[in-house]
C-alpha cells in the first residue's frame, strides 16, 4: 500500500477548504465560474499552489486571477483557521489549464469524427 506524504494529505485538505470558501463564502464577487482542480502544497508545508479552471472566455479567466490574488490572503486565513498546523502555507493560485486542453481536444476528435462521416457519406 502506498503511504501518502503529509504535504499531499494537506494538499488534498486546501484543496477542499479552498474550494468551499469559494463557493459559499466569498459573497462580493462572482466566483460561480471557478473550479478548484487540485492544490500541492511543498515538502516543509510553508507554500502551497491551488490550481483552478474557470468556464468562460479569456476575459473572464483574467477577472477570476484577479479576484482570486486579492481574496488569497482572506482563503488562507480560512485555511489556517481549519487546519492544525504551525505555519499557515502562503498561497498561490494558478489557472489549470488541463481542462481547456482536454475541451480542446475533445472539439478537435469530434470534428475529425464529423469529417470522416461526411466522407464515408460522400
Amino acid at each position: 500500500m502506498r503511504r501518502f506524504e503529509r504535504s499531499q494529505r494537506v494538499g488534498e485538505e486546501i484543496r477542499k477548504i479552498a474550494a468551499e470558501v469559494i463557493q459559499r463564502e466569498i459573497k462580493d464577487y462572482d466566483l460561480s465560474s471557478v473550479t478548484v482542480t487540485r492544490a500541492e502544497a511543498n515538502r516543509d508545508l510553508s507554500e502551497a499552489t491551488v490550481h483552478y479552471s474557470v468556464l468562460g472566455d479569456e476575459d473572464e479567466r483574467r477577472e477570476c486571477a484577479d479576484i482570486l490574488k486579492r481574496i488569497a490572503g482572506y482563503v488562507q486565513k480560512r485555511i489556517g483557521d481549519e487546519l492544525r498546523l504551525r505555519q499557515i502555507p502562503h498561497l498561490k493560485f494558478v489557472f489549470d489549464k488541463s481542462i481547456a486542453e482536454g475541451a480542446h481536444l475533445e472539439e478537435l476528435f469530434d470534428k475529425i469524427a464529423r469529417e470522416q462521416d461526411d466522407n464515408d457519406q460522400s
